[in-house]
Parts: structure tokens; sequence; C-alpha cells
């Protein structure tokens, strides 16, 4: 592809960890190696303005209108001849929208990171969207809810920053470890997670750690297996260690930590929420379970304890998707779409080889 992009990304959000700034720096950072120019629009006291050295420019929202943000976006965007708009967050989409529908020359494409149905469905239904970006096929039918074209809704999963798929893991096979990571937070079902704890046989020789988690935040009784470290900067080594990844969220589009796990090798259990549906194939690369039950959690629990190749097996399947699932092939993904392409992430070929060929 031999034209160069102008590309800026907007966020409202003042967030550091969240998946959707993440996904933002990792998009900027790989579209910027491939000769692309790349702005942002946000807030002045958020931590992603304060990756300049990503940027050619960083123009500052006004947090307390977005009119006036619409307005000043739209000069910004005509003065630096900006071409591509990709917006993440509410927020986000709104302040574009306007600086659009003010007389700004340039595509718009909306990130989608959640499965709730929108509510303004006079945006997302306007002909000055060029097209949307889910990461997820859940995502997708979220917007198809509200009857966005088909045509509109483009598909490329999360990419992961450091894949450590060609690394050869020490997991210690006397010890099994298993590996929650979220926040105290309801929706990303630390409570679920505390619940299998309880419900496996003490005899069984297992380690539970769930990262991220703060005890003084919790209101339930926490199995005194759970080795709580809080929110930790080392999260690889944690998963280097562990054989299995529980995934016990709520509702989430497209879990990180779930790639994060599949990188390192682990074997997956997860809620098939978002994405899982996309990356899991049930008995090949981990287990899919229905409606958070339990009792399903740790029969696969127990059931993975006593087959251990198999977790070698799956975690091994896992390392090949996350092989494509790397920032650059990402950048390429969303450079077609910036040229009008309409594209659908799908690793089904990955996911039909059967485990038994490696």
């Amino acid at each position: 592809m031999n034209h160069k992009f102008r590309i800026l990304f907007i966020t409202d959000s003042k967030k550091k960890s969240s998946g959707g700034v993440k996904q933002l720096l990792y998009n900027a950072e790989a579209l910027k190696e491939l000769g692309h120019k790349i702005y942002l629009s946000a807030n002045k006291e958020s931590f992603v303005a304060n990756k300049k050295d990503i940027f050619e420019e960083v123009h500052f929202i006004d947090s307390k209108s977005k009119l006036k943000s619409g307005l000043s976006l739209k000069k910004f965007i005509s003065e630096k001849d900006i071409d591509i708009v990709h917006t993440f967050h509410n927020g986000g989409h709104k302040i574009a929208f306007l600086a659009k529908l003010f007389g700004g020359k340039f595509k718009l494409f909306i990130n989608r990171g959640v499965l709730k149905v929108p509510t303004n469905i006079f945006i997302y239904k306007s002909f000055m969207i060029d097209g949307f970006i889910c990461n997820s096929y859940a995502c997708k039918n979220s917007l198809k809810r509200i009857f966005v074209s088909d045509k509109k809704i483009n598909i490329i999963f999360n990419c992961i920053k450091s894949v450590a798929s060609d690394k050869n893991f020490n997991k210690d096979d006397n010890r099994f470890t298993v590996l929650y990571i979220g926040n105290s937070s309801k929706i990303k079902g630390f409570d679920i997670f505390n619940e299998i704890v309880k419900r496996v046989p003490t005899n069984l020789d297992m380690e539970f750690i769930a990262l991220g988690v703060e005890k003084d935040k919790l209101s339930i009784n926490v199995d005194e297996r759970i080795n709580l470290p809080g929110t930790v900067k080392n999260v690889s080594d944690y998963l280097e260690k562990a054989h299995l990844f529980l995934l016990t969220s709520r509702s989430e589009s497209f879990p990180n930590s779930l790639l994060e796990a599949m990188a390192f090798g682990l074997g997956v259990v997860a809620h098939n929420v978002g994405a899982v549906n996309d990356l899991i194939k049930d008995g090949v690369n981990g287990f899919k379970i229905n409606r958070l039950a339990v009792s399903e959690f740790v029969d696969k629990l127990i059931y993975l304890y006593n087959n251990r190749n198999l977790i070698k097996k799956m975690g091994h399947k896992n390392r090949l998707i996350v092989e494509k699932l790397n920032c650059k092939n990402k950048a390429l993904k969303l450079l077609k779409v910036y040229s009008g392409d309409h594209y659908l992430d799908n690793f089904d070929v990955i996911l039909e080889n059967n485990c038994d060929d490696f």
C-alpha cells in the first residue's frame, strides 16, 4: 500500500489501563512504524496524551464542552490535512461526529469494544460514519440490533504487543497453577472464580492466583487457597508459571487478558462471552462455559488437572493463534478498512485443525 495516511485517533478516556486505551496505542505505534503520520485528540490530563513520542501532534479536547471540542477539532483536522479519524470511547465518537457535522472533510471510523446496544442511534445510523471497527462478532451483533448496515461493520480482533509464542516455558508439572486476571468489580466475576475454587476438592494439589483483585474492596469471604498479590507489574511472571486461565467475566467484548494467557501457552476455560466464541473452539484450544455455570467450570478444571498433555496441546494451538494477532497484522487490516475494503477477521482455519496434529 503506497499511500501514506494522516490518521487521527480520538479518545475522551482518562484511564491508563483500559482495553480501549491499550489498543489505541498499539494501533498508533504499528501504523507509525508502517510510515503513516499519527495524531491524537484527547483530554490534557489523560494518560494517553503523555505518549507524545508516538504522535506528530496532540490536540486537546475541551472537557467542559463537546460543542467547542467539535469546532476546534474540525479546525485541527483541516490544518493538519488529516484524512482518517478513528475514534475510541463514547465521548470521542460524539466529538468527531460534531467535527464532521460542522463540515470536516475526513473518513470517520468508530471503534466498538463493548456489547451494550448503542442508545445514540442518530449518530450510529448516520451516513457521515464511514465504518465501524468491532473487536468481536458479538460486538457486531449489538450494532445489527439497531439495524446498522452489515457493509459498514468490520471485525478486527484485538492485537497483543508482546508475543511470547516462541518461548519454551518451564512450567512445574508438580504444581498445577490456575490464574485469574481482572479486578474486584462484579462484571469481571471474581466472585464466580472464588465460588469455583470453593468447590474444588482440597486434596487436589492446585495453586490459585487472582491478579488485580484488591481484598479490601471485596464483600465476600475469599477461599483461603486463593493468593491475592493485588495489582502487579510483572504479570508475565505469573503467566509463564501458570497452567490454566479461567475467564469468569459476566460481560466483555474482547478480554485482553485472554490474549495474554493464550500467548503464554495456557489452557483456557472461559465464559462464552464476546470474542471467546471467536477464538476458542470447545475441546480444541480450551473449553467454553455457558451462563457462568460454576459446576461446569469445576468439572473442566478437574478434567484438565488430570489431563496435562491436553493442556499442552491446547496451549500450543493458542500460541499459533496469537502469532497471527500481532499489532503489525492488525495495522495492515486497519489500512484495508481505511482504504474502503470490508474486513471480517476469522480464525476458523486454525481452530478447525485438530490438536492431535501437534
